[in-house]
């Protein structure tokens, strides 16, 4: 007597329900397009609002009187900390409320700033100073320690 096992039951296979799949990425989308308005009005906000303020210390012409070096302190709103930067602008041009980009220090170490001619733009610092950024060179300008 043989004796044969009934077959399983045919499983269904999922067949997604029409239209899933463009749902799906139009959900994606929209929720890419909110997180994308929230940060530009975040970037807005900041912008009206900035925490961070520059107080200038000191200007450096060049030579010929085209450019500036600005000598400034940056200070963040509710913080006992600052930092000391240098930035190359036009002559007369206003200090942007941002970072320099040829120098940034910890603290106000003693920086010394010197132009040697119209393009090499000098930057000291004390020894032991903690500096974040020291570009070599911004637009035409060479910048160096010595």
């Amino acid at each position: 007597m043989s004796f044969k096992l009934p077959k399983p039951p045919r499983q269904k296979r999922f067949v997604p329900p029409p239209g899933i799949l463009t749902t799906s990425t139009a959900i994606f989308f929209s929720g890419c397009g909110v997180v994308l308005v929230i940060g530009g009005i975040l970037m807005w906000l900041n912008h009206l609002f900035p925490d961070r303020r520059n107080d200038r210390l000191r200007t450096y012409l060049s030579p010929d009187g085209k450019l500036q070096a600005v000598l400034f302190r940056r200070t963040v709103q509710g913080h006992d900390t600052y930092t000391t930067h240098v930035a190359i602008l036009g002559a007369g041009e206003e200090l942007p409320n941002r970072s320099g980009k040829a120098f940034i220090a910890e603290g106000e170490p003693a920086v010394i700033v010197h132009w040697e001619d119209n393009k090499h733009l000098v930057v000291k610092d004390p020894e032991g100073t903690h500096v974040i950024l020291r570009a070599a060179q911004v637009d035409d300008v060479m910048i160096n320690d010595h």
